[in-house]
């Protein structure tokens, strides 16, 4: 189990600059990965160093930039990745024989998904979950609602962009353990814990 102690302490040694940058020059070139106000990336990149290796499920792939740095030094672990645009999915495809962990895209509404594909899968357990897709309190809300059964029990979901819209309002609303780790990226990250 990862505690909220280590997760504060990686994202403060982060903003602290206490942290070689490691990662491959490939990694640190994609899409905002090298950008000091996202620092989430690096983050995600030393989380899968420190405790992997992890099973990561995430929502919103964009350019695969968070997936990949969940996947590229993951050995043994699994990242599987969801966005509506196929575009996403070939950005993350194109680094797949990079990565150490099994990189899975998935093509599809996030929440279509998890009622259609995922509630008939054999049961696997994340020990991550990261939501980073539609920034709206309605959206998030119904993600965190449907994902969350698939998590491990003191699992971790992470949030993106707590702060933007009316994404404060769901922050608000989660119930279970949560710390905000807002030094990872300027317009807010949030990390929760699964508990019973």
């Amino acid at each position: 189990m990862i505690t909220f102690a280590e997760v504060e302490a990686l994202a403060g040694k982060l903003a602290d600059n206490m942290l070689s940058d490691n990662r491959p020059e490939w990694l640190k070139e994609m899409p905002s990965a090298s950008d000091n106000t996202a620092r989430y990336y690096r983050f995600f990149h030393h989380l899968v160093g420190r405790f992997g290796p992890l099973r990561v499920l995430e929502i919103g792939t964009y350019a695969g930039t968070s997936a990949c740095h969940f996947a590229y030094h993951n050995a043994g672990g699994l990242v599987r990745t969801i966005d509506c645009d196929p575009n996403a999915s070939r950005a993350a495809e194109r680094y797949a024989d990079r990565c150490a962990a099994i990189l899975d895209t998935v093509t599809a509404d996030s929440i279509e998904y998890v009622r259609t594909t995922m509630v008939h899968l054999a049961p696997l357990p994340f020990d991550v979950l990261f939501i980073d897709g539609l920034h709206n309190a309605a959206q998030v809300s119904a993600e965190y609602t449907a994902y969350r059964p698939f998590v491990l029990e003191n699992g971790l979901i992470f949030f993106d962009d707590i702060n933007l819209g009316d994404m404060d309002d769901f922050w608000r609303g989660v119930t279970d353990p949560k710390i905000r780790l807002d030094t990872l990226h300027y317009t807010g990250f949030g990390c929760c814990r699964v508990v019973p």
